[in-house]
């Protein structure tokens, strides 16, 4: 892996063409943050699931995965230019979890149309290669309960569930360089899916989400104050609150398809101090497609409307452009 970040010169708002070289600030193009390395992670992670079923109106789930992961780089190069003058630092990470994760479900029928269920499960994932030292593997937890409902003879599918999920030792950025630092987050929500076969080709879906993302319990070292921010009680970053997608298919009998739908994604904060935030956006996409034998032709048509908006970036500092519209062509060949 190769991480590094390059500084630029501070610029006037008043004269946005005029430079500002800042005393103890490397020139720009600098590269203020650099880490190079080589890593391998061995993974061992047996599983089981069981179905008990009482009888056609009740059955319960139960389940585990047991994961020992090993993470080792040998020869790790860290260097910070704005924090030291000393040089590289030349380190090695050698990390080894070992983790139990349950999972436990019941569902309740009371129809052939009807069923309710909940779960309970957790789970854990290490922290990114690009994190030096033996850090605490990411926990989480989350309950969840929804109904599925199907209708009109089975040609209507609508599901509706709502969750809680609770992390505790998530890597989060830190606003000046790659240092990952601890915290933890609770997302509630609500997620709804309808899906349908109308008979003749026509086929819909349509899903939305609710999402409450809040960081419980997060503390930032900064520099400008110097000294500790407690951002606890913020709203995650890259958390939208809204998410909409719908998407309609149109297939003809000689083999022609057709087909187009959209996406809604409401505002964002892009760090946990929650100071900046990317507009909500509406793309739109199209499907063309033929299928001849065990042949499928299809174009897929990108952002119909190149609508210009902001994706992920890094920290507080920065956003990146989404793609603008583009076509991709694809041939699917089934045995």
């Amino acid at each position: 892996f190769d991480l590094e970040i390059v500084g630029l010169n501070p610029v006037l708002l008043q004269n946005p063409g005029m430079e500002i070289q800042l005393p103890g600030l490397p020139p720009a193009g600098t590269p203020l943050f650099l880490a190079i390395g080589d890593g391998r992670s061995l993974t061992f992670a047996p599983y089981f699931m069981d179905r008990i079923s009482f009888s056609e109106k009740l059955q319960l789930f139960l389940g585990g995965r047991f994961d020992r992961i090993n993470y080792k780089d040998d020869d790790r190069v860290d260097f910070e230019i704005v924090f030291s003058q000393a040089g590289p630092d030349t380190t090695s990470t050698d990390r080894t979890y070992k983790r139990f994760s349950p999972m436990v479900g019941l569902v309740v029928s009371p129809s052939q149309k009807v069923s309710l269920y909940a779960n309970f499960g957790q789970a854990f994932a290490p922290p990114s290669t690009t994190v030096p030292g033996d850090l605490k593997a990411e926990e989480s937890t989350q309950f969840e309960f929804g109904i599925k409902n199907r209708l009109l003879d089975g040609k209507l599918h609508f599901n509706v569930a709502v969750y809680s999920l609770e992390r505790e030792n998530i890597p989060i950025r830190s606003s000046f360089g790659p240092q990952e630092e601890i915290g933890s987050q609770k997302s509630r929500g609500l997620e709804l899916e309808i899906s349908g076969n109308f008979g003749q080709g026509l086929f819909g879906f349509l899903s939305y989400a609710f999402t409450d993302a809040e960081l419980t319990k997060f503390t930032e070292f900064s520099l400008q104050p110097f000294g500790p921010l407690d951002f606890s009680g913020k709203t995650a970053a890259f958390a939208p609150e809204h998410i909409l997608n719908f998407w309609i298919t149109k297939e003809f009998s000689n083999g022609l398809g057709i087909a187009g739908g959209g996406r809604y994604l409401s505002s964002q904060f892009i760090a946990p101090d929650n100071q900046f935030e990317i507009d909500s956006a509406l793309t739109f996409d199209a499907t063309l497609s033929y299928r001849f034998n065990r042949f499928r032709w299809s174009v897929n048509l990108k952002n119909l409307t190149d609508k210009k908006f902001e994706t992920r970036g890094f920290r507080n500092t920065s956003v990146i452009p989404a793609n603008p519209f583009a076509v991709y062509g694809s041939l699917d060949f089934s045995l």
